[in-house]
């Protein structure tokens, strides 16, 4: 997606003052819904159609024979206020007609009698195909996530729905409202439901039922008109909480509303969508401040974790290093920092940076006492014992009351988080990472530097950044922890928008933040309305040729649960959230292994990716038969022919393979095909020659080069390394193109030179071939979309 596939205006229905009467009557309701023959009315202002109906209030029930139609079938429902289920109570009657009026009537009203029966509403009976797989039924409903906000579902329904959404891969498709329904990529989600493959006949022994547009329309006026009534929309007197047509039919080629529910409240509070409301500007003073206070050192224990960070700032190069001071009860002095007993007594010193290496009580005093005198910029805090705790999670919660209704106000990082680090020019570092830098194998890392990595837990963000270490090397790592203020994703909207520098620290970090083109986080959960927004920030990126690759926690129960325990995250559906990113065109990582290899690729390969005309054509070359179907098999593991291709080889590359294969006696012993099987009988210099041509043919887009490096016909052991080994003239390859490939080198500890040597040159190796396969997938995908280039 990029950010046109969204849309963020407010457009007032056509019949707004005749819905806002429904809604004042609704409102002073508890709880606040429609009643049915309110709700088939709002309906049909809204552009859904519903079948003939009436209501006919208790006292002119009689009157009702009139409304019905001669040899036309009716369903009558009871209208009694808070009934939702009215089958279950024998408040539905179906095939009222004029000939059964009277005795049906009385029956009816009689065993409902007990209850507070004020009506009966009318509905004529429809004639609906039910040859789909849900007899005919279909769900279209619109609800108010926590994450991702006003969403719209449509896809399987009946009384079976929950039963399909456990046992079916996709029976549904859940979409934000705030996405552009009129766009390609939004409308080949809709057509892509195994329901709308019935409805339009796509289906063998299936003739359509209804055309396109005509669910495209039903969706499009229910999302405009759920976008209009939502929390984001500042003019907006109220908001839906929650619509549900179940079931919705197709009769006589459109989408009809047998059933529905509405559940409106009134607008009190007004969200941003795309754009956080926080000081994200003050994010800059986490990296370059000029003034830093530091509060939990001790001059006795250099092992404790503020005095661990202070001891890194005292070792930065003078013309970064900012002037240090220390927040203690008792000390006037430490490591040859000023020491100040109180937040009164800095208030006109103009900190930029205040870090709290204190415990959750106090620290919780502290930023309380911070933000109401706004005595910083920016503060970050490490404490654990905050939303894990029942007393901490009271004083959270008080500090996120405070935050949200306090104007000018410091950006706080954390609390439980291990800290972050940025690595200049020069490269030395802004690390408030609480642990020995002597301890991490990403200590001076060298490899790719133009990479994020944002990771809400502290140890995922550590032990990624160490097993990434000679391949990849952030150029700015954050932790984030609970997230307290600052999040992930207001993290990736530092990084992918511009804010005014007002110094040379802060145009430097301009600059160094630009320069990264692959964020890779590690998500737990998310905050309030912030799955839309992380969705548009990954069309920005894309729109900015970057890359977004992420890894959430919490894909099962068992692991949501989990999740609550650790960071205090809510985690809301993996499958909805996976697949609303993936739509976006970020790139999802199902396990750890799967977010390295992704990143890594990425750092190599994105500055090579281009805009691709059309399905981008992968080939590939291995010595080893299987690893030849390993290639195919894991470049096509999904169902991904929207995006990707095999090439077909034009002649001039037939002719050029087939000339290479007869030099090197493979003529008769394996054909050229799309993926090229070169056998372990060739040299260096043939595996070389054929990969150059594969990766010269204008057909081919993408390649995936593995090797067998047992084989004696090739040199790829330490000692056999030079410059006529396919290993250095791989290398050379390499630099001398910009071609996309990536390479796979098995077979264990005896080939680790032949892979750091190429992984030294910037390329992308890996030691299997299915993970080298699958990580430019990935990359791919997130690259083009899931539904590719027009």
């Amino acid at each position: 997606m990029l950010p046109a596939d969204f849309d963020s205006t407010f457009t007032p229905p056509k019949h707004q003052s005749q819905i806002e009467k429904i809604f004042d009557a609704a409102i002073a309701r508890s709880p606040a819904y429609l009643y049915e023959f309110e709700a088939y009315e709002l309906f049909k202002l809204i552009g859904i159609p519903v079948p003939n109906y009436a209501y006919f209030p208790l006292e002119k029930l009689d009157s009702a024979i009139s409304f019905l139609q001669p040899g036309t079938d009716y369903v009558a429902k009871c209208h009694i206020p808070n009934c939702l289920h009215k089958t279950e109570i024998g408040g539905v009657v179906l095939r009222i007609n004029r000939a059964n009026f009277q005795e049906k009537m009385q029956i009816f009203t009689q065993k409902l009698s007990k209850f507070d029966l004020q009506g009966v509403i009318f509905v004529e009976m429809a004639a609906f195909s039910q040859r789909n797989p849900s007899n005919g039924e279909l769900l279209i409903s619109a609800f108010n996530d926590d994450s991702f906000g006003p969403q719209l579902c449509f896809g399987m329904g009946g009384t079976g729905v929950e039963f399909y959404a456990e046992m079916m891969q996709k029976p549904n498709v859940f979409l934000p409202v705030f996405v552009n329904f009129r766009s390609t990529i939004v409308r080949k989600t809709i057509l892509e439901l195994p329901i709308m493959q019935f409805l339009l006949g796509k289906v063998r022994g299936f003739e359509a039922e209804i055309e396109q547009e005509s669910v495209f329309a039903v969706l499009e006026n229910l999302a405009n008109f759920v976008r209009f009534y939502s929390k984001m929309n500042e003019k907006a007197r109220y908001a839906i909480e929650e619509i549900e047509v179940n079931p919705a039919v197709i009769c006589k080629n459109q989408l009809l509303a047998l059933d529905g529910v509405v559940k409106i409240s009134k607008n009190e509070r007004k969200q941003a969508i795309f754009v956080s409301e926080k000081p994200l500007d003050k994010m800059n003073m986490l990296f370059c401040a000029k003034r830093v206070l530091i509060a939990g050192a001790s001059s006795k224990n250099e092992n404790n974790a503020a005095t661990v960070i202070l001891r890194k700032y005292q070792k930065l190069p003078e013309n970064v290093r900012p002037e240090i001071f220390c927040l203690h009860p008792k000390e006037t002095e430490m490591y040859g920092c000023k020491c100040y007993k109180s937040v009164k007594e800095i208030l006109e010193m103009k900190i930029d940076l205040v870090i709290l290496g204190t415990a959750a009580e106090p620290t919780c005093q502290l930023i309380t006492q911070l933000v109401e005198a706004n005595a910083c910029k920016a503060i970050f805090t490490l404490a654990g014992g905050f939303a894990e705790t029942e007393k901490g999670a009271e004083n959270e919660k008080k500090l996120r009351q405070l935050i949200s209704v306090t104007e000018n106000r410091p950006l706080i990082n954390g609390p439980n988080t291990v800290g972050y680090k940025y690595v200049r020019p020069d490269k030395s570092e802004i690390n408030t990472v609480f642990l020995p830098a002597f301890k991490s194998s990403g200590e001076n890392a060298t490899g790719h530097e133009n990479c994020a990595i944002i990771a809400q837990s502290g140890a995922f963000l550590l032990s990624r950044v160490s097993n990434l270490a000679g391949r990849v090397a952030p150029k700015f790592s954050i932790s984030v922890g609970n997230q307290l203020d600052l999040s992930a994703v207001d993290c990736l909207e530092w990084f992918l928008t511009s804010y005014e520098s007002n110094s040379k620290q802060e145009a430097e970090i301009a600059l160094e933040k630009d320069k990264v083109q692959v964020f890779g986080v590690y998500i737990e959960g998310l905050l309030q309305y912030e799955g839309i927004r992380l969705m548009q920030l990954i069309a920005r990126a894309k729109q900015q040729k970057k890359l977004v690759i992420l890894y959430k926690a919490g894909r099962s129960k068992q692991g949501s649960d989990a999740v609550s325990g650790h960071t205090a995250s809510l985690a809301g559906s993996y499958t909805q959230f996976s697949d609303l990113v993936d739509l976006a065109g970020g790139v999802i990582c199902e396990t750890a292994d799967a977010f390295e290899d992704a990143v890594f690729a990425a750092c190599c390969l994105v500055p090579r990716l281009r805009d691709f005309p059309c399905k981008i054509a992968l080939s590939g070359q291995s010595n080893a038969g299987f690893e030849r179907c390993a290639i195919a098999d894991h470049l096509f593991y999904r169902k991904n022919e929207n995006y990707v291709v095999l090439s077909k080889f034009e002649e001039k590359t037939n002719i050029c393979l087939s000339g290479l294969f007869k030099l090197h006696k493979l003529e008769g012993v394996i054909d050229v095909q799309q993926i090229l099987d070169t056998t372990a009988l060739i040299p260096d210099s043939a595996m070389v020659d054929i990969t150059r041509t594969l990766q010269g043919a204008d057909e081919v887009d993408a390649s995936v080069i593995s090797l067998i490096p047992e084989v004696q016909t090739i040199k790829t052991l330490e000692s056999e390394i030079d410059e006529s080994s396919v290993i250095a003239m791989y290398l050379k390859l390499w630099k001398e193109n910009k071609n996309i490939w990536v390479i796979s080198i098995s077979c264990g500890w005896k080939y680790d030179f032949a892979r750091q040597y190429l992984i030294k040159g910037g390329m992308p190796v890996f030691d299997q071939v299915d993970r080298a396969s699958r990580a430019l997938e990935a990359l791919l995908r997130g690259w083009v979309g899931r539904y590719g280039k027009e």
